[in-house]
Protein backbone atom coordinates (compact mmCIF):
# COMPACT_ATOMS: atom_id res chain seq x y z
CA UNK A 1 0.00 0.00 0.00
CA UNK A 2 2.96 2.25 0.85
CA UNK A 3 4.79 1.51 -2.55
CA UNK A 4 1.57 2.54 -4.33
CA UNK A 5 1.10 5.55 -2.26
CA UNK A 6 4.92 6.77 -3.16
CA UNK A 7 3.92 5.99 -7.02
CA UNK A 8 0.75 7.93 -6.85
CA UNK A 9 3.46 10.91 -5.79
CA UNK A 10 5.91 10.14 -7.86
CA UNK A 11 3.24 10.33 -10.82
CA UNK A 12 2.19 14.07 -9.30
CA UNK A 13 5.56 15.03 -8.91
CA UNK A 14 6.15 14.50 -12.82
CA UNK A 15 3.19 16.26 -13.86
CA UNK A 16 4.06 19.17 -11.45
CA UNK A 17 7.24 19.74 -13.72
CA UNK A 18 6.30 19.53 -16.47
CA UNK A 19 3.61 22.34 -16.57
CA UNK A 20 0.97 20.51 -16.60
CA UNK A 21 -0.43 21.87 -13.13
CA UNK A 22 -0.40 25.25 -14.53
CA UNK A 23 -4.15 27.04 -13.92
CA UNK A 24 -6.00 30.16 -13.56
CA UNK A 25 -4.39 33.24 -13.81
CA UNK A 26 -2.93 34.93 -10.59
CA UNK A 27 -4.33 37.43 -8.99
CA UNK A 28 -2.20 41.23 -9.17
CA UNK A 29 1.60 38.86 -9.49
CA UNK A 30 2.83 36.42 -11.24
CA UNK A 31 4.90 34.20 -8.71
CA UNK A 32 8.11 33.65 -10.04
CA UNK A 33 8.23 30.27 -11.30
CA UNK A 34 12.02 29.26 -11.11
CA UNK A 35 12.18 29.62 -6.94
CA UNK A 36 8.46 28.19 -7.24
CA UNK A 37 9.56 25.05 -8.80
CA UNK A 38 12.79 24.81 -6.65
CA UNK A 39 9.80 24.75 -3.43
CA UNK A 40 7.84 22.28 -5.13
CA UNK A 41 10.86 19.99 -6.24
CA UNK A 42 11.76 20.10 -2.75
CA UNK A 43 8.92 19.46 -1.38
CA UNK A 44 7.61 16.42 -3.42
CA UNK A 45 11.26 15.00 -2.25
CA UNK A 46 10.36 15.45 0.56
CA UNK A 47 7.21 14.06 0.65
CA UNK A 48 8.26 10.72 -1.15
CA UNK A 49 10.61 9.82 1.45
CA UNK A 50 9.54 7.87 4.18
CA UNK A 51 12.84 9.29 6.24
CA UNK A 52 11.18 12.35 6.88
CA UNK A 53 8.16 12.61 8.60
CA UNK A 54 5.91 14.89 11.34
CA UNK A 55 6.91 16.12 14.23
CA UNK A 56 6.41 19.56 16.38
CA UNK A 57 9.66 18.24 18.36
CA UNK A 58 12.23 17.86 15.79
CA UNK A 59 10.84 19.88 13.48
CA UNK A 60 13.52 21.45 10.96
CA UNK A 61 14.84 18.07 9.73
CA UNK A 62 14.84 15.39 8.64
CA UNK A 63 10.76 15.84 10.18
CA UNK A 64 8.73 18.64 9.58
CA UNK A 65 5.70 20.39 10.97
CA UNK A 66 3.10 22.19 9.01
CA UNK A 67 4.65 25.26 8.70
CA UNK A 68 8.63 24.30 8.96
CA UNK A 69 8.35 22.35 5.88
CA UNK A 70 6.41 25.05 3.84
CA UNK A 71 9.03 27.64 5.18
CA UNK A 72 12.13 25.24 4.66
CA UNK A 73 10.61 24.64 1.01
CA UNK A 74 10.61 28.13 -0.20
CA UNK A 75 14.45 28.47 2.12
CA UNK A 76 15.96 26.13 0.14
CA UNK A 77 14.43 27.19 -2.92
CA UNK A 78 16.05 30.42 -2.31
CA UNK A 79 13.84 32.60 -1.33
CA UNK A 80 14.67 35.45 1.17
CA UNK A 81 14.04 33.71 4.19
CA UNK A 82 15.72 33.45 7.51
CA UNK A 83 14.47 30.50 10.17
CA UNK A 84 15.25 32.31 13.01
CA UNK A 85 12.94 35.50 12.40
CA UNK A 86 9.98 32.99 11.11
CA UNK A 87 9.14 30.29 12.74
CA UNK A 88 5.31 29.46 12.72
CA UNK A 89 2.20 29.92 11.45
CA UNK A 90 1.29 33.00 13.40
CA UNK A 91 4.27 34.86 12.14
CA UNK A 92 4.47 33.61 8.25
CA UNK A 93 2.42 36.41 7.43
CA UNK A 94 4.20 39.44 8.41
CA UNK A 95 7.43 37.36 7.83
CA UNK A 96 6.42 36.46 4.04
CA UNK A 97 4.76 39.70 2.95
CA UNK A 98 8.27 41.63 3.35
CA UNK A 99 10.26 38.99 1.79
CA UNK A 100 8.82 38.34 -1.79
CA UNK A 101 5.18 37.40 -0.69
CA UNK A 102 2.15 39.45 -1.21
CA UNK A 103 -1.08 38.09 0.92
CA UNK A 104 -4.41 37.72 -0.87
CA UNK A 105 -7.39 37.57 1.58
CA UNK A 106 -9.84 34.53 1.11
CA UNK A 107 -12.34 37.13 -0.10
CA UNK A 108 -10.37 37.55 -3.61
CA UNK A 109 -10.08 33.88 -3.68
CA UNK A 110 -13.21 31.69 -2.95
CA UNK A 111 -12.22 28.13 -4.10
CA UNK A 112 -9.70 26.35 -6.17
CA UNK A 113 -10.44 27.93 -9.07
CA UNK A 114 -8.09 30.98 -8.43
CA UNK A 115 -4.96 29.64 -6.48
CA UNK A 116 -2.27 29.42 -8.75
CA UNK A 117 0.45 26.61 -8.71
CA UNK A 118 3.11 28.14 -5.59
CA UNK A 119 0.31 29.56 -3.72
CA UNK A 120 0.34 28.76 0.41
CA UNK A 121 -2.59 28.52 1.72
CA UNK A 122 -2.75 29.94 5.33
CA UNK A 123 -5.18 29.45 8.52
CA UNK A 124 -2.99 32.08 10.59
CA UNK A 125 -1.50 30.08 13.88
CA UNK A 126 -3.32 26.35 13.56
CA UNK A 127 -2.01 25.09 9.73
CA UNK A 128 -0.84 25.92 6.10
CA UNK A 129 -0.11 23.77 2.95
CA UNK A 130 1.41 24.34 -0.26
CA UNK A 131 -0.51 24.59 -3.98
CA UNK A 132 1.03 21.93 -6.06
CA UNK A 133 -1.55 22.72 -9.13
CA UNK A 134 -4.68 20.67 -10.24
CA UNK A 135 -6.43 20.64 -7.50
CA UNK A 136 -3.50 18.97 -4.84
CA UNK A 137 -1.80 20.42 -1.60
CA UNK A 138 1.36 18.50 -0.39
CA UNK A 139 2.12 19.26 3.74
CA UNK A 140 3.00 17.76 6.72
CA UNK A 141 -0.45 16.74 8.47
CA UNK A 142 -0.43 14.75 11.55
CA UNK A 143 2.34 12.41 13.44
CA UNK A 144 1.01 8.92 13.17
CA UNK A 145 3.42 7.11 14.98
CA UNK A 146 5.03 8.83 17.64
CA UNK A 147 7.61 9.16 19.18
CA UNK A 148 9.55 7.21 16.38
CA UNK A 149 11.12 9.35 13.52
CA UNK A 150 10.35 9.51 9.61
CA UNK A 151 6.97 8.83 8.06
CA UNK A 152 5.14 5.75 9.59
CA UNK A 153 2.36 5.39 7.57
CA UNK A 154 3.44 7.18 4.36
CA UNK A 155 0.70 10.28 4.97
CA UNK A 156 2.39 12.13 7.48
CA UNK A 157 4.15 14.49 5.23
CA UNK A 158 2.30 14.09 2.00
CA UNK A 159 0.10 14.81 -1.29
CA UNK A 160 -3.46 15.43 -0.74
CA UNK A 161 -6.55 16.74 -2.66
CA UNK A 162 -7.26 20.53 -1.93
CA UNK A 163 -9.84 20.76 0.92
CA UNK A 164 -11.51 23.90 3.00
CA UNK A 165 -12.58 23.41 6.48
CA UNK A 166 -14.95 25.62 7.75
CA UNK A 167 -14.25 24.60 11.56
CA UNK A 168 -10.56 26.06 10.55
CA UNK A 169 -10.98 28.15 7.30
CA UNK A 170 -7.90 29.30 5.16
CA UNK A 171 -7.46 32.97 6.10
CA UNK A 172 -6.13 33.69 2.58
CA UNK A 173 -3.06 32.71 0.26
CA UNK A 174 0.54 33.97 0.68
CA UNK A 175 1.81 34.08 -2.72
CA UNK A 176 5.63 34.80 -4.16
CA UNK A 177 6.05 37.96 -6.29
CA UNK A 178 10.04 38.03 -5.58
CA UNK A 179 9.74 41.86 -4.83
CA UNK A 180 11.66 42.26 -0.91
CA UNK A 181 10.99 44.71 0.82
CA UNK A 182 14.45 46.79 2.12
CA UNK A 183 16.06 45.64 5.36
CA UNK A 184 17.65 49.22 5.24
CA UNK A 185 13.43 50.78 6.27
CA UNK A 186 13.32 54.50 7.69
CA UNK A 187 9.95 54.29 8.52
CA UNK A 188 8.49 55.93 11.73
CA UNK A 189 5.73 55.07 13.82
CA UNK A 190 5.32 58.59 13.94
CA UNK A 191 3.36 58.45 10.52
CA UNK A 192 0.73 55.91 12.35
CA UNK A 193 -2.84 56.08 12.11
CA UNK A 194 -6.14 56.29 10.32
CA UNK A 195 -5.78 57.40 6.86
CA UNK A 196 -7.96 58.51 3.73
CA UNK A 197 -7.46 57.82 0.43
CA UNK A 198 -7.33 60.98 -1.29
CA UNK A 199 -6.99 60.42 -5.34
CA UNK A 200 -9.99 62.67 -6.84
CA UNK A 201 -12.08 59.32 -7.70
CA UNK A 202 -9.29 57.29 -8.87
CA UNK A 203 -7.77 54.65 -6.97
CA UNK A 204 -4.59 54.27 -4.73
CA UNK A 205 -2.36 51.52 -6.24
CA UNK A 206 -1.00 49.00 -2.78
CA UNK A 207 2.34 47.86 -3.65
CA UNK A 208 4.60 44.77 -2.54
CA UNK A 209 7.89 47.68 -1.48
CA UNK A 210 8.46 50.90 -0.95
CA UNK A 211 8.31 52.24 -4.85
CA UNK A 212 6.78 52.21 -8.16
CA UNK A 213 8.94 49.15 -9.27
CA UNK A 214 7.60 47.12 -6.89
CA UNK A 215 4.80 44.70 -8.22
CA UNK A 216 0.85 46.12 -7.98
CA UNK A 217 -0.94 43.65 -4.43
CA UNK A 218 -4.49 45.30 -4.77
CA UNK A 219 -5.86 48.74 -5.39
CA UNK A 220 -7.65 50.68 -2.89
CA UNK A 221 -10.98 53.01 -3.85
CA UNK A 222 -10.71 56.63 -3.19
CA UNK A 223 -12.21 57.90 -0.01
CA UNK A 224 -11.76 54.36 1.62
CA UNK A 225 -10.08 54.39 5.25
CA UNK A 226 -6.71 52.71 6.10
CA UNK A 227 -4.23 51.62 8.65
CA UNK A 228 -1.08 53.52 8.32
CA UNK A 229 1.87 51.66 11.04
CA UNK A 230 4.72 53.98 9.57
CA UNK A 231 5.75 55.64 6.92
CA UNK A 232 8.67 57.92 5.90
CA UNK A 233 6.60 61.07 4.16
CA UNK A 234 6.97 59.49 0.97
CA UNK A 235 5.87 55.59 1.53
CA UNK A 236 3.30 53.99 3.86
CA UNK A 237 3.30 50.79 5.30
CA UNK A 238 -0.90 50.10 4.52
CA UNK A 239 -3.28 47.54 6.10
CA UNK A 240 -6.42 47.41 4.24
CA UNK A 241 -9.34 44.69 3.64
CA UNK A 242 -7.03 41.46 4.90
CA UNK A 243 -4.37 43.41 2.36
CA UNK A 244 -0.41 43.99 3.60
CA UNK A 245 1.35 46.61 1.11
CA UNK A 246 3.11 49.83 0.79
CA UNK A 247 1.39 53.13 -0.78
CA UNK A 248 2.45 56.89 -1.58
CA UNK A 249 1.66 59.15 1.16
CA UNK A 250 0.92 61.53 -1.59
CA UNK A 251 -2.58 60.10 -1.90
CA UNK A 252 -3.05 59.55 1.86
CA UNK A 253 -4.80 61.85 3.87
CA UNK A 254 -4.77 61.85 7.90
CA UNK A 255 -7.59 61.13 9.72
CA UNK A 256 -7.72 63.34 12.81
CA UNK A 257 -9.39 62.97 15.63
CA UNK A 258 -11.02 65.68 18.82
CA UNK A 259 -9.93 65.30 22.02
CA UNK A 260 -11.55 63.38 24.60
CA UNK A 261 -12.11 63.95 28.17
CA UNK A 262 -14.17 64.61 31.08
CA UNK A 263 -14.75 66.77 34.18
CA UNK A 264 -14.67 65.15 37.63
CA UNK A 265 -15.55 68.26 39.85
CA UNK A 266 -15.91 72.04 39.98
CA UNK A 267 -16.83 73.69 43.17
CA UNK A 268 -16.82 77.69 43.88
CA UNK A 269 -14.22 79.14 46.93
CA UNK A 270 -13.06 82.22 47.46
CA UNK A 271 -12.52 84.11 44.96
CA UNK A 272 -11.71 81.14 43.25
CA UNK A 273 -12.84 78.08 41.41
CA UNK A 274 -11.97 74.40 41.19
CA UNK A 275 -11.96 72.28 38.21
CA UNK A 276 -10.61 68.94 38.05
CA UNK A 277 -10.99 66.06 35.12
CA UNK A 278 -8.87 64.56 32.73
CA UNK A 279 -8.20 65.30 28.63
CA UNK A 280 -5.98 63.93 25.93
CA UNK A 281 -5.70 64.13 22.25
CA UNK A 282 -4.93 60.65 20.73
CA UNK A 283 -3.50 62.39 17.53
CA UNK A 284 -0.84 62.85 20.01
CA UNK A 285 -0.66 61.58 23.53
CA UNK A 286 2.79 62.26 24.15
CA UNK A 287 1.36 65.99 24.23
CA UNK A 288 -0.72 67.66 26.85
CA UNK A 289 -3.29 69.58 26.04
CA UNK A 290 -4.98 72.81 27.02
CA UNK A 291 -8.11 73.19 29.07
CA UNK A 292 -9.80 76.51 28.47
CA UNK A 293 -12.26 77.26 31.22
CA UNK A 294 -14.48 80.60 31.25
CA UNK A 295 -16.13 81.98 34.15
CA UNK A 296 -19.66 83.72 33.65
CA UNK A 297 -20.36 82.53 30.01
CA UNK A 298 -19.11 80.08 27.37
CA UNK A 299 -16.17 80.59 24.99
CA UNK A 300 -17.37 83.66 22.32
CA UNK A 301 -19.40 85.50 25.16
CA UNK A 302 -16.66 88.08 26.17
CA UNK A 303 -16.00 86.43 29.18
CA UNK A 304 -12.16 85.65 30.04
CA UNK A 305 -10.33 82.44 29.25
CA UNK A 306 -8.24 80.65 31.99
CA UNK A 307 -5.84 78.23 30.61
CA UNK A 308 -4.79 75.65 31.83
CA UNK A 309 -2.67 72.07 30.87
CA UNK A 310 -3.65 68.35 31.35
CA UNK A 311 -0.64 66.98 32.85
CA UNK A 312 -1.86 65.92 35.89
CA UNK A 313 -0.91 62.53 36.74
CA UNK A 314 -3.70 60.17 36.54
CA UNK A 315 -3.08 56.30 36.39
CA UNK A 316 -6.74 55.37 35.90
CA UNK A 317 -7.16 57.27 33.01
CA UNK A 318 -3.70 55.51 31.39
CA UNK A 319 -5.55 51.70 32.80
CA UNK A 320 -8.49 52.48 30.41
CA UNK A 321 -7.34 54.15 27.32
CA UNK A 322 -3.33 53.35 27.34
CA UNK A 323 -2.55 56.59 26.58
CA UNK A 324 -0.04 57.40 29.67
CA UNK A 325 -0.09 58.63 33.26
CA UNK A 326 -0.44 62.37 32.87
CA UNK A 327 -3.35 63.59 31.26
CA UNK A 328 -5.24 65.04 34.37
CA UNK A 329 -5.95 68.72 35.05
CA UNK A 330 -6.92 70.56 38.59
CA UNK A 331 -6.34 73.83 39.42
CA UNK A 332 -7.84 76.54 41.46
CA UNK A 333 -8.65 80.07 39.28
CA UNK A 334 -8.97 82.99 41.12
CA UNK A 335 -11.61 85.62 39.31
CA UNK A 336 -13.39 88.91 40.43
CA UNK A 337 -16.33 87.07 39.53
CA UNK A 338 -18.81 86.41 42.71
CA UNK A 339 -21.65 85.25 43.71
CA UNK A 340 -23.56 82.70 41.35
CA UNK A 341 -21.76 81.86 38.12
CA UNK A 342 -21.53 79.15 36.05
CA UNK A 343 -18.29 77.72 34.70
CA UNK A 344 -17.87 76.04 31.40
CA UNK A 345 -14.71 73.85 30.52
CA UNK A 346 -13.24 73.34 26.85
CA UNK A 347 -10.93 70.72 25.57
CA UNK A 348 -8.60 72.21 23.09
CA UNK A 349 -7.57 69.96 20.09
CA UNK A 350 -4.14 69.71 19.06
CA UNK A 351 -4.41 67.48 15.51
CA UNK A 352 -7.08 68.70 12.74
CA UNK A 353 -9.94 67.88 14.49
CA UNK A 354 -12.39 70.15 16.62
CA UNK A 355 -12.37 71.83 20.39
CA UNK A 356 -14.74 69.74 22.42
CA UNK A 357 -17.20 71.37 25.55
CA UNK A 358 -16.48 69.10 28.21
CA UNK A 359 -19.10 70.49 30.19
CA UNK A 360 -20.81 73.28 32.68
CA UNK A 361 -21.92 73.59 36.02
CA UNK A 362 -22.81 76.73 38.32
CA UNK A 363 -21.41 77.52 41.21
CA UNK A 364 -21.27 80.20 44.34
CA UNK A 365 -17.97 82.26 44.33
CA UNK A 366 -17.47 84.40 47.72
CA UNK A 367 -16.25 87.61 47.62
CA UNK A 368 -12.21 88.31 48.31
CA UNK A 369 -11.86 91.71 50.58
CA UNK A 370 -8.39 90.94 51.23
CA UNK A 371 -6.36 93.94 49.81
CA UNK A 372 -2.78 94.22 49.82
CA UNK A 373 0.17 95.96 48.24
CA UNK A 374 3.28 94.04 46.26
CA UNK A 375 4.15 90.63 46.12
CA UNK A 376 1.44 88.37 48.29
CA UNK A 377 1.26 84.68 48.47
CA UNK A 378 -1.78 82.87 49.12
CA UNK A 379 -3.21 80.35 48.78
CA UNK A 380 -0.24 78.98 46.97
CA UNK A 381 -0.39 81.40 44.38
CA UNK A 382 1.19 84.73 43.76
CA UNK A 383 0.49 88.48 43.24
CA UNK A 384 1.54 91.71 42.65
CA UNK A 385 -0.05 94.57 44.05
CA UNK A 386 0.44 97.97 42.95
CA UNK A 387 -1.37 101.22 44.32
CA UNK A 388 -3.56 99.08 46.03
CA UNK A 389 -4.71 96.82 42.56
CA UNK A 390 -3.59 93.57 40.96
CA UNK A 391 -1.17 93.51 38.50
CA UNK A 392 -2.62 91.74 35.52
CA UNK A 393 -0.86 91.24 32.02
CA UNK A 394 2.84 91.28 31.25
CA UNK A 395 4.70 93.38 34.24
CA UNK A 396 7.98 93.82 34.27
CA UNK A 397 9.54 93.86 37.81
CA UNK A 398 13.55 94.20 38.95
CA UNK A 399 14.06 93.66 35.12
CA UNK A 400 12.50 90.82 34.97
CA UNK A 401 8.92 89.93 33.29
CA UNK A 402 6.55 88.06 34.50
CA UNK A 403 2.51 87.49 34.10
CA UNK A 404 -0.23 87.36 35.65
CA UNK A 405 -3.76 86.68 34.69
CA UNK A 406 -6.86 87.66 34.66
CA UNK A 407 -7.03 87.34 38.36
CA UNK A 408 -3.99 88.46 39.11
CA UNK A 409 -2.18 85.43 39.61
CA UNK A 410 1.57 84.62 38.60
CA UNK A 411 2.01 82.41 35.98
CA UNK A 412 4.48 79.42 36.65
CA UNK A 413 6.01 76.69 34.32
CA UNK A 414 3.86 77.10 31.15
CA UNK A 415 3.52 78.49 28.59
CA UNK A 416 1.19 81.64 27.53
CA UNK A 417 -0.10 83.24 24.38
CA UNK A 418 -0.54 86.78 23.84
CA UNK A 419 -1.36 88.45 20.70
CA UNK A 420 -1.00 85.38 18.66
CA UNK A 421 2.78 84.76 19.96
CA UNK A 422 3.77 82.03 22.64
CA UNK A 423 6.06 83.12 25.57
CA UNK A 424 7.76 80.74 28.22
CA UNK A 425 7.91 81.66 31.99
CA UNK A 426 9.88 79.47 33.82
CA UNK A 427 9.14 77.87 37.64
CA UNK A 428 9.90 81.29 39.15
CA UNK A 429 7.49 82.84 36.73
CA UNK A 430 10.43 85.06 34.93
CA UNK A 431 9.97 84.84 30.85
CA UNK A 432 12.64 83.12 29.37
CA UNK A 433 14.88 85.35 26.69
CA UNK A 434 17.34 83.85 23.86
CA UNK A 435 17.48 80.52 24.46
CA UNK A 436 17.13 76.69 24.06
CA UNK A 437 14.90 75.30 26.41
CA UNK A 438 13.91 71.42 27.14
CA UNK A 439 10.68 70.69 27.89
CA UNK A 440 9.12 66.93 28.20
CA UNK A 441 12.10 65.74 26.15
CA UNK A 442 11.08 68.22 23.30
CA UNK A 443 13.41 71.42 22.31
CA UNK A 444 11.97 74.67 21.88
CA UNK A 445 14.06 78.09 20.97
CA UNK A 446 12.50 81.33 22.45
CA UNK A 447 14.46 84.72 21.23
CA UNK A 448 15.34 87.54 22.34
CA UNK A 449 11.80 88.85 23.17
CA UNK A 450 10.93 85.31 24.84
CA UNK A 451 8.77 84.49 20.89
CA UNK A 452 8.74 80.81 20.73
CA UNK A 453 9.94 80.59 17.15
CA UNK A 454 8.27 78.02 14.00
CA UNK A 455 9.56 77.14 10.80
CA UNK A 456 13.16 77.73 9.63
CA UNK A 457 15.29 79.22 11.71
CA UNK A 458 19.48 79.86 11.43
CA UNK A 459 20.98 79.41 15.12
CA UNK A 460 24.49 79.89 15.52
CA UNK A 461 25.08 79.06 11.64
CA UNK A 462 22.94 75.83 11.86
CA UNK A 463 19.49 75.69 10.12
CA UNK A 464 16.80 74.07 12.14
CA UNK A 465 13.11 73.64 11.92
CA UNK A 466 10.51 74.14 14.22
CA UNK A 467 6.66 73.00 13.67
CA UNK A 468 3.77 75.09 14.34
CA UNK A 469 3.66 73.90 18.39
CA UNK A 470 7.34 75.52 17.98
CA UNK A 471 9.38 71.89 18.82
CA UNK A 472 12.03 71.21 17.04
CA UNK A 473 12.35 68.53 14.69
CA UNK A 474 14.64 65.96 14.21
CA UNK A 475 15.93 62.97 12.26
CA UNK A 476 13.10 62.72 9.66
CA UNK A 477 12.89 64.06 6.54
CA UNK A 478 10.23 67.34 5.97
CA UNK A 479 8.49 68.36 3.13
CA UNK A 480 7.93 72.19 2.45
CA UNK A 481 7.01 74.00 -0.36
CA UNK A 482 7.65 71.34 -2.94
CA UNK A 483 10.97 70.29 -1.75
CA UNK A 484 12.46 67.30 0.57
CA UNK A 485 14.79 68.20 3.41
CA UNK A 486 16.67 66.11 5.70
CA UNK A 487 17.51 67.03 9.48
CA UNK A 488 19.92 64.80 11.69
CA UNK A 489 19.66 63.58 14.97
CA UNK A 490 20.36 67.22 16.71
CA UNK A 491 17.83 68.60 14.54
CA UNK A 492 20.49 70.82 12.19
CA UNK A 493 19.57 70.37 8.64
CA UNK A 494 21.87 68.44 6.58
CA UNK A 495 23.85 69.68 3.42
CA UNK A 496 26.09 68.37 0.75
CA UNK A 497 25.73 64.92 2.12
CA UNK A 498 24.31 61.30 1.38
CA UNK A 499 21.17 60.48 3.31
CA UNK A 500 21.11 56.27 4.74
CA UNK A 501 23.65 56.19 0.58
CA UNK A 502 20.29 56.57 -1.14
CA UNK A 503 19.13 60.07 -1.19
CA UNK A 504 21.33 63.09 -1.69
CA UNK A 505 20.83 66.44 -0.13
CA UNK A 506 22.34 69.71 -1.45
CA UNK A 507 24.34 72.66 -0.35
CA UNK A 508 21.15 74.33 0.40
CA UNK A 509 19.51 71.40 2.15
CA UNK A 510 17.13 70.24 -0.73
CA UNK A 511 16.83 66.81 -1.93
CA UNK A 512 18.47 66.26 -5.33
CA UNK A 513 16.09 65.02 -7.68
CA UNK A 514 16.23 63.99 -11.65
CA UNK A 515 19.51 65.25 -11.46
CA UNK A 516 23.68 64.42 -11.06
CA UNK A 517 25.37 65.05 -7.79
CA UNK A 518 28.40 65.09 -5.44
CA UNK A 519 30.41 67.07 -8.01
CA UNK A 520 28.56 65.02 -10.87
CA UNK A 521 29.59 61.41 -9.98
CA UNK A 522 26.21 60.13 -9.23
CA UNK A 523 22.63 60.18 -10.94
CA UNK A 524 19.25 60.43 -8.77
CA UNK A 525 15.96 59.98 -10.01
CA UNK A 526 12.72 61.58 -9.88
CA UNK A 527 11.82 59.92 -6.52
CA UNK A 528 15.57 61.30 -5.10
CA UNK A 529 16.95 57.69 -5.50
CA UNK A 530 20.25 56.65 -6.48
CA UNK A 531 20.78 55.24 -9.78
CA UNK A 532 23.70 52.43 -9.41
CA UNK A 533 25.68 52.26 -12.54
CA UNK A 534 24.17 55.22 -14.37
CA UNK A 535 26.70 57.18 -16.59
CA UNK A 536 26.20 60.29 -18.53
Amino acid sequence: MRNRFKKIISTVLALVLSGTMLISAPISVRADSSIVDKAITWAMKIANDNSHGYSQVNRWGPDYDCSSFIIQAFKNAGADIDTSKVSYTGNMRSYFTTHGFIWIPWSQIGDKSKLIRGDILLCEGVHTELYIGNGQLVGAHTDYGYPQPGDQTGKEISVTSYYYSSSQPWGGVLRYSGNVASNSCDCSTSYAGTYVVNTDDSSLIMRSGHGTGYSIITTIPEATEVKVTKGNGSWAHVEWNGYSGYCSMEYLKKKYNNPKGTIDSISGGVGSVDVRGWAFDSDDISTSIYIDVYIGGPAGSGVPCHTIVANGYRPDVNKVYSVGDNHGYSEKIYTDYTGLQSVYVYAINIGGGENVFLGTKQVNIEENTEITDGWHEESGSKYYYENGNKITGWKNIDNKWYYFDLNGVMKTSKWLKTSNKWYYVDGSGVMQTAKWLKLNDKWYYVDGNGVMQTGWQKLSNKWYYFNTSGVMQSSKWLYINNKWYHLDANGVMETSKWISGTYYVKADGTMAVSEWVDNGKYYVDADGKWVKGAKK
